[in-house]
């Protein structure tokens, strides 16, 4: 099994996405690689060609289990294709797709933030587009965390210094795969696991049950914010043990940042497409049969950490959700390079 991960994160966010995760997965053994992507964090954009694509392969050594959201996510299904030894086990959480028909919603949020942009009006475009993917279709802004908001939009505004004149100077990212990872789904072959959030922007719920359907035994989750109240005993283990994390324990994009959150993946819900592979589920769950993303490490004779606890067997009552649950982001911080991270053209 993989004892390295490697995490990429969304368009709107940087590498700071991923420190919940990272704060679990190191201690527990594994080797975690959260790279800036080009133009995020504290990595520049250069006026030149480039490819996200061959950045995360120069990275790897062996087999990983690759993480990937948003932008991040469709840089992960691309190196299931291109390099697909790298790849033991992928989760896509709701990943760009090129190709895919935007719906009239997500494009007039696009044009929001473009307008904004265009007058340089930074720190609107930035607002705008947290509103999109952040606050969600059916989530007030005053509803959010605002401590979550304001990182998001820190790390939308950092993107937009690091991107400046890069494209009138000549980046642009190549395309490695053809035909493109969209005609190709049927191709990757390792366990891999799409979610989505539950109340998220309709277009990546379609994507999400697109990816399921294509991808051989994927399965479908969705991600949902657990009522704190309820208590840890109310969030379902992303996978089977030994190979799942205890319920609670990891927290996806973007309510990772906040403390009083829990995030479980859930099955799939009752208009989502069949699954693949044998019927049946996980200890009681009617449908859970997400395969064990992140195993753990072997422990070894000179050192390695022991295997995790299993839960209790009997999982209690299926979560409820909060009013509204992370929405997973889509959108690079720049509309004109909105083809970097979903689809070329739009």
């Amino acid at each position: 099994m993989a004892n390295t991960v490697l995490l990429l994160h969304a368009g709107i966010a940087d590498s700071r996405m991923w420190r919940p995760q990272v704060e679990v997965l190191e201690p527990a053994g594994y080797r975690v690689i959260a790279p800036d992507l080009r133009g995020f964090g504290d990595r520049p954009l250069e006026p030149a060609p480039f490819s996200h694509l061959r950045d995360a392969v120069a990275l790897l050594e062996g087999p990983t289990a690759v993480v990937g959201n948003s932008l991040g996510g469709r840089v992960a299904l691309e190196l299931a294709l291109h390099r697909p030894e790298l790849v033991e086990r992928l989760v896509v959480i709701a990943p760009g797709l090129p190709g895919w028909e935007w719906s009239e919603e997500t494009r007039a949020g696009w044009a929001a933030e473009e307008a904004a942009f265009e007058a340089g009006d930074f720190e609107t475009a930035a607002e705008e587009t947290v509103r999109l993917w952040v606050d969600g279709p059916n989530r007030a802004s005053d509803d959010v965390d605002p401590d979550l908001r304001e990182q998001v939009i820190a790390m939308v505004l950092r993107s937009y210094e690091l991107q400046k004149g890069a494209w009138e100077g000549g980046a642009d990212e190549e395309d490695v795969l053809s035909p493109p990872v969209g005609e190709r789904l049927a191709e990757i072959r390792c366990p891999t696991l799409v979610l989505v959030g539950e109340d998220d922007v309709a277009d990546m719920g379609a994507i999400a049950k697109h990816l399921a359907a294509s991808i051989r035994d994927a399965r479908l989750g969705r991600i949902v914010r657990v009522v704190p109240a309820l208590g840890p005993r109310y969030a379902a283990p992303m996978a089977p043990p030994p190979y799942g994390r205890p319920p609670g324990s990891i927290a996806l994009m973007p309510d990772g940042y906040s403390p009083n959150s829990r995030i479980a993946a859930l099955p799939p819900g009752p208009d989502a497409p069949p699954a693949h592979g044998p019927a049946g589920g996980y200890d009681g769950w009617p449908g859970a049969r997400a395969p064990g993303m992140l195993a753990p490490p072997q422990p070894s004779a000179q050192a390695g950490p022991p295997p995790l606890p299993r839960p209790p067997p009997t999982p209690p009552p299926r979560p409820r959700p909060c009013a509204k649950a992370p929405v997973a982001s889509v959108k690079t911080s720049m509309v004109k390079r909105i083809n970097l991270l979903i689809t070329r053209p739009l």
